[in-house]
């Protein structure tokens, strides 16, 4: 006799917790449209009954027949197969339209579908769903390829194998197309699944996860296990077979045995609650810093693994493991200021430093200074950054003081300055954020003028005015137990011993590991490297990473990436690697390595590991969306990075593009890119064709109307006949004047104003053409225009002195009045200006649309 399983009262108490405070995804079956009607008023048919009907409605099959009774044995899915063979596979999708499209959903399902998950995943491809939903409140994902939506308006519905509303997209039924989905990595319904189902919390409807392409899934899961802050499984199911029971089991989820039904009378429950257990301050996506402070400031007896090179966290900064600079304290000053005395409502900051600087710890040291001051303060923890929906729930916050802080925050400054720009006028907002400096000057154009930008230059120095700095980090070590070497020393030796080591990560080598770690640490890697066979790629993946300022590598892509050797990669390197529990990434342990692992790898090594990255990410690339995916795409595709930082040619550059073209032919970043590339080997027909390309994907979008304008003006600049070039420069000043003339974005002018004068500068040198001085005033006015607007713009200040040189050679010089920069000073940014390659110089800044 079968014993009943019986769900236990404190597993239906997580599931509280978890609906309440975890953020979960919804995850529906068949079961879930169970007591739905179709639109002819009967039953929708599941299981079983979807079997009876294609046998005995499609196929024409007698209930009493042994053909009958053999089939509807089959699985569904090898049913669908059979049925396509037999008739067609077009008659056998027409039929399945006709009994799922139109649903009548029933009370319980709309209370469902109307509860505020993260996103939803089904199976199901009839349309109960979208029909039990509020009007607008969905977008479907039933394509391959990304919808782009906001938070702040819609949720994510995806329909993992298609949608009677939309069966162009292809619906999956049989055995054939079970597999065909389970092997379409680049599906972003699928990628999106994949890479959620390792870190977030689930709870499934209606479904044993029998469908052949899902265990997969679960074996994902199962490889993240311990190691993700994340990643709760529930599976409602009235009746759990014993096979079923075992798999959940195995990757530890929790069954409760509900019906859909009974699930929603318990979501009514939760939501008739006084409130007492929701904290109205969560926000999908975010850490709400003021009540994690209160709660882990309980903590007892805490041990940092800060000064071991280890990730920051809000504990470092609470029992004050970090040290206190001076320099921090007055840039906190400067803050305050600017909101008190100059009263700014909108503030930017950005830390901006190398790796192992400090400024993630200066980021939270920052924010816990501000929650002194009445901000509640806001941590972005997803890997994408929606504006608008951050707008959409601080505009319902009680609190008029709000700071947002991000961590390695230069991918998104873009989507800061769209914050910026609607943010309530009633409410303050203080955005800090930590950046590499290569991607910060990058993209330092989105946040000039659009509101009070304060940069700060985080250094690794541990000198200062009056030896203050030194003195506070001997003290902290000496404090925490933890001097090392250093502790037979006097105060004042120590003082001395810091500020000699001048670096704040080589000083806590030193006196941790000695001198000589870093040879031991290479003595280390020596030692296992054979013996490591190929799964030292994935330390040459992160050195990748690391050489490319990439912060770091997700750890759902290594799920992707390696799924079958996960626990196995991990457990290899582990001598060499730090996992970061907040923003859920694997990175190098420290620099030492770095190099050697670029210098194993042959070009084609590279072209290789890069190519399965590129191909693994395109599915969350959208040109929409601000998010991390992005940045790994447009860092792993741009020519200059990776010719100068891991020495590829420009001929390979090409190669792996061309290789990746399949899956990005509808992306126009990407075939800008093929465009510049073919301007590196000066073939500039190529790259307009190219650029035309990506002109037809998007008509109007600034990077291509600027690619193709400058394309015109470097071509007429390398065209020996100068009627020819004439033409051609013609043709790329009107389209870029015409940019300059009709966007109003800074950014957007400064960059093609940088793009103009300087192609204008080299056509008067190459064909010997000298200006009049109405000319000359005209350039010197768009120069100063974007100068006076931020003079700290590089390519304007190097520009400058180009327009200096240049007067000055043609004996006009004395008939200008100008106040130019100091070219010592521009020596120490610049190098020689004349010399500084102003192409790479441009390549290193990036608009955005």
């Amino acid at each position: 006799m079968e014993t009943k399983f019986i769900t236990e009262p404190q597993v239906v108490e997580k599931l509280d917790r978890c609906i309440l405070k975890g953020h979960p995804i919804l995850f529906t079956g068949a079961g879930f449209s169970k007591g739905g009607y179709t639109a002819s008023g009967k039953e929708i048919p599941v299981g079983n009954s979807v079997k009876e009907l294609l046998l005995t409605d499609l196929l024409g099959f007698d209930k009493k027949s042994e053909d009958f009774a053999e089939l509807f044995n089959s699985t569904l899915s090898d049913l669908c197969s059979y049925a396509n063979d037999e008739l067609s596979e077009a008659k056998v999708h027409d039929y399945i339209i006709s009994l799922f499209l139109d649903c009548i959903p029933q009370n319980f399902h709309k209370v469902i579908a109307n509860f505020e998950w993260k996103r939803i995943y089904t199976t199901n491809i009839d349309d109960l769903f979208e029909n039990a939903a509020k009007k607008g409140t969905l977008t479907v994902q039933n394509m391959d390829r990304q919808r782009s939506y906001t938070q702040a308006k819609t949720r994510e519905y995806i329909k993992l194998h298609g949608c009677v509303r939309n069966p162009s997209g292809s619906l999956t039924f049989s055995r054939q197309e079970y597999i065909d989905s389970m092997l379409k990595s680049t599906d972003y319904r699928f990628s999106s699944f994949a890479r959620d189902i390792q870190t977030e919390s689930f709870i499934f409807l209606g479904t044993e996860m029998n469908e052949m392409n899902l265990d997969y899934y679960l074996k994902l899961f199962q490889n993240v296990s311990g190691r993700s802050t994340n990643g709760q499984l529930f599976f409602i199911n009235p009746y759990p077979s014993r096979i079923f029971l075992s798999k959940t089991k195995k990757v530890g989820a929790q069954v409760i045995t509900w019906t859909a039904e009974e699930f929603a009378n318990h979501l009514k429950e939760i939501k008739m609650d006084d409130g007492s257990k929701v904290n109205d301050y969560d926000f999908d996506g975010y850490v709400q810093l003021n009540s994690q402070f209160s709660k882990e400031k309980r903590f007892k007896g805490y041990e940092s693994k800060l000064y071991f090179g280890y990730n920051p966290n809000l504990k470092d900064i609470i029992f004050d493991w970090d040290f206190i600079n001076p320099k921090i304290e007055n840039l906190y000053s400067k803050i305050s200021n600017t909101f008190s005395k100059d009263n700014e409502k909108n503030l930017v900051v950005s830390l901006i430093g190398k790796s192992m600087s400090g400024k993630s710890v200066y980021l939270k040291r920052l924010a816990q200074k501000l929650m002194k001051d009445d901000f509640v303060v806001y941590e972005l923890t997803d890997r994408r950054f929606d504006p608008y929906y951050f707008l959409y729930k601080c505009k319902s916050l009680p609190d008029t003081n709000i700071a947002l802080i991000i961590d390695n925050g230069s991918f998104y400054y873009n989507a800061i300055k769209s914050l910026l720009k609607k943010f309530p006028p009633s409410k303050k907002i203080v955005v800090i954020t930590s950046s590499r400096p290569y991607y910060h000057n990058r993209k330092r154009y989105n946040l000039v003028s659009e509101s009070k930008l304060i940069e700060f230059y985080v250094s690794c120095q541990t000198v200062s005015e009056g030896n203050v700095f030194a003195r506070n980090i001997a003290n902290k070590l000496d404090e925490k137990g933890l001097l090392g070497t250093m502790k037979s020393l006097s105060i004042d030796e120590r003082i001395t011993y810091v500020c000699k080591v001048n670096d704040v990560s080589t000083l806590l080598y030193n006196i941790t590991y000695g001198g000589a770690f870093r040879k031991r640490q290479k003595d280390r890697f020596k030692e296992v490297r054979y013996m490591m066979g190929d799964k030292i790629k994935f330390l040459q993946l992160l050195a990748i990473f690391q050489k490319l300022d990439l912060p770091y590598f997700p750890l759902e892509l290594l799920g992707l990436w390696d799924s079958d050797n996960f626990s196995s990669t991990l457990q290899c390197c582990e001598d060499f690697i730090k996992y970061s529990v907040e923003s859920k990434g694997i990175e190098l342990r420290n620099d030492i390595l770095t190099n050697d692992f670029i210098r194993m790898m042959d070009g084609r090594t590279k072209l290789h590991l890069i190519r399965d990255i590129l191909v693994l990410v395109s599915p969350q690339v959208s040109d929409t969306i601000h998010s991390y995916w992005n940045e790994i795409q447009s860092t792993l595709m741009k020519g200059k990075l990776l010719r100068k930082k891991l020495g590829l040619t420009n001929g390979e550059v090409k190669s792996l593009l061309f290789d990746v073209k399949d899956f990005y032919d509808d992306d126009y970043n990407y075939w800008i890119q093929v465009g510049i590339a073919e301007q590196n080997d000066n073939d500039f027909e190529k790259s307009l064709n190219h650029f035309k390309q990506a002109e037809s994907l998007s008509p109007k979008s600034y990077l291509v109307l600027n690619a193709i304008a400058r394309n015109y003006l470097r071509q007429a600049n390398i065209t020996k006949d100068y009627a020819e070039a004439s033409i051609l420069f013609e043709e790329g000043e009107r389209r870029m004047l015409k940019l300059i003339r009709d966007r109003e974005e800074f950014q957007v002018k400064a960059f093609s104003t940088h793009c103009y004068l300087y192609e204008k500068l080299r056509f008067f040198k190459i064909f010997k053409q000298q200006p009049s001085l109405e000319e000359l005033h005209r350039m010197f006015d768009m120069l100063k225009s974007i100068l006076e607007k931020d003079d700290k713009d590089p390519m304007a200040r190097h520009i400058s002195n180009l327009f200096s040189e240049y007067v000055e050679k043609i004996g006009v010089a004395g008939k200008f009045n100008l106040d130019f920069y100091d070219m010592n000073y521009l020596k120490v940014i610049l190098g020689e200006p004349s010399k500084k390659n102003i192409t790479e110089l441009l390549e290193d800044f990036e608009i955005e649309d």
